[in-house]
């Protein structure tokens, strides 16, 4: 699984998003002289503001950017 700081907020699709703590894992069979399946993880996600519209969502970890500054 990727290293991935569960307290940080990120950006999605325009919003500000935070990582709910629950991830969906699946194994896909490995493909030509691979031996080791590979592992697929999704993420759920929320608003990060609490006065938002509530909402939940799954998506890959590589379609969210990091928010570096405040």
């Amino acid at each position: 699984m990727e290293e991935v700081d569960f307290g940080k907020t990120y950006v999605h699709n325009d919003t500000e998003i935070k990582l709910t703590g629950r991830v969906a894992e699946k194994s896909i069979a490995p493909v030509g002289r691979k031996k080791e399946p590979r592992i697929i993880n999704l993420y759920e996600i929320q608003p990060a503001d609490p006065e938002a519209v509530k909402w939940l969502k799954w998506v890959r970890f590589v379609d969210l950017y990091e928010i570096k500054a405040k």
